[in-house]
């Protein structure tokens, strides 16, 4: 049997995880409130459909008779991950998959009404059963350790351990460095927000258009919407969307939310289309995508010099209100570190803290230490304990995140791995950064991205692919003195 027979019965699944994909899409962005239900079954249904044909005897004929001999490395990458795809589906009753689907789609809609300030109570139920849910996942796929099982499916490899070790040691260095750039800063008399002129949603949505043209983001293969959350979603090889949300009270983060997004989005816009449909054009790992995001995000568009770019475009929209020197009040205003409650809005110092929590309360959610019912007293507890912060408001604290609404446990943890491995790529490539946030052309950037992480799609682990790129595993060592360096303060 060939391996061409098994790529065409793939595209046909292919077809229908699309067609998922539309449907989630507008979900998150213009279902009303009534047509959740109705639209979790759909979704339901067809994820029942994808579970069927993963797990069928035909697929199963298909990946077992190919010539593995035969192959060339990507495509060997494929089937392997077909293989280990099968493998799983056949684990999972298709009935359980359209039941997880549907109660999914009704979780995120219990979750946005709880958010909104109604009574939290039955979203709570329901992440009570997402929690079910993934303790039965877990064991059926063999893991002892819920968590566990959690951790890797996000970033293969990864367990509770490592990340206690990650995270002991930030924690450690970062209290003492996070005091002294409090202390600078408040020396300096930083700008905390941008504050006097509000600019519209159009006005910031050309900015968020001008700043996609500036990074490379291909048009004619993505959009960009407006949403509740900010994401981004590949609908398809040339279907890449991106949403953001436009705060008119705080225009820099707002701007470099958009940056945010284009960065994932350019990874997914830099497979090589030879690929489509398979798992040589998928991400490696949520480490891996993070650090794309990040890498502009905070590599390049926070630093001083692509900072004077973004502040002459705003400025080209008119009065800067009360911003006083605008270049300075722009940096200060996406740069300072500061203790709050929201984690998307935080700075990136203070962020490993919010992340820290997430991981804790996970932790003991998934071994049985607490209950949903408990979640609210632990995590007013430790923002007080890491950031001396009082939640008094559930929408700014324990119901701020979309993320344990889809059962999305584990996930957290990895945008602090997507802060380290973005410094760790921008400490091998010191020259290639310097000369592109001197010009404010990045296509050689690009090009390196592209050629050292986005083409390479799923062939390599994030650890193998770190290695390659950068010439170690991730090392958090690099991020902490990539923060001694920017904010002059002492790491260790």
């Amino acid at each position: 049997m060939s391996y061409e027979k098994l790529k065409a019965y793939i595209d046909e699944v292919q077809l229908i995880t699309h067609a998922i994909s539309v449907l989630s899409w507008d979900q998150q962005t213009s279902v009303p409130e009534k047509g959740h239900g109705g639209r979790g079954e759909s979704i339901g249904y067809l994820s029942g459909l994808v579970n069927d044909k993963m797990s069928s005897d035909e697929l199963s004929d298909l990946i077992y008779s190919v010539d593995l001999s035969s192959l060339s490395v990507g495509e060997l990458c494929n089937v392997t991950k077909w293989k280990e795809a099968y493998e799983d589906s056949i684990k999972v009753p298709s009935e359980l998959a359209n039941e997880c689907a549907q109660h999914s789609a009704i979780s995120n809609q219990l979750w946005g009404a709880a958010k909104a300030g109604g009574d939290p109570t039955e979203y709570l139920k329901s992440l009570e059963k997402s929690i079910e849910y993934t303790k039965q996942f877990a064991k059926i796929f063999g893991w002892d350790n819920a968590y566990d099982y959690c951790l890797d499916s996000y970033e293969e490899g990864s367990t509770t351990e490592m990340y206690d070790e990650i995270f002991d040691g930030l924690r450690t260095s970062l209290k003492p460095m996070i005091s002294e750039i409090m202390t600078n800063q408040s020396n300096d008399r930083m700008v905390d927000e941008l504050t006097g002129k509000r600019y519209g949603d159009s006005t910031l949505n050309e900015l968020s258009h001008e700043l996609m043209d500036l990074i490379g983001f291909d048009k004619s293969r993505g959009s960009l919407e407006l949403t509740s959350h900010p994401m981004t979603s590949p609908l398809g090889f040339d279907d890449i969307r991106i949403s953001t949300k436009y705060n008119n009270d705080d225009i820099a983060k707002t701007l470099l939310s958009t940056v945010h997004e284009v960065g994932h989005a350019l990874y997914e816009q830099g497979f090589l289309k030879e690929w489509e449909g398979t798992p040589m054009a998928s991400a490696t790992s949520l480490g891996i995508h993070e650090s794309q995001s990040l890498f502009w995000e905070k590599q390049i568009f926070s630093s001083r010099e692509v900072a004077s770019r973004v502040s002459d475009m705003i400025y080209g929209k008119g009065s800067m209100g009360n911003w006083g020197e605008p270049i300075k009040s722009f940096y200060d205003a996406v740069n300072l570190v500061k203790s709050r409650s929201i984690r998307v809005r935080s700075d990136e110092v203070t962020y490993q803290y919010h992340i820290m929590i997430r991981f804790e309360i996970e932790k003991s959610l998934l071994n049985g230490d607490i209950t949903v019912y408990e979640i609210e007293d632990n995590w007013n507890r430790l923002y007080k304990e890491y950031l001396d912060i009082d939640i008094t408001n559930p929408s700014e604290g324990y119901l701020q995140d979309i993320h344990w609404s889809h059962g999305l446990f584990g996930y957290f943890p990895t945008y602090t791995l997507g802060h380290l491995n973005a410094a760790q790529i921008a400490n091998t490539i010191p020259e290639l950064i310097a000369s592109a946030k001197e010009t404010k052309d990045f296509t050689e950037l690009r090009k390196w991205l592209n050629n050292n992480i986005h083409q390479h799609g799923a062939q390599y682990t994030s650890s193998e692919l770190m290695s390659n790129a950068t010439g170690e595993n991730t090392n958090p060592e690099h991020w902490l003195n990539y923060v001694s360096n920017k904010y002059g303060v002492t790491n260790g």
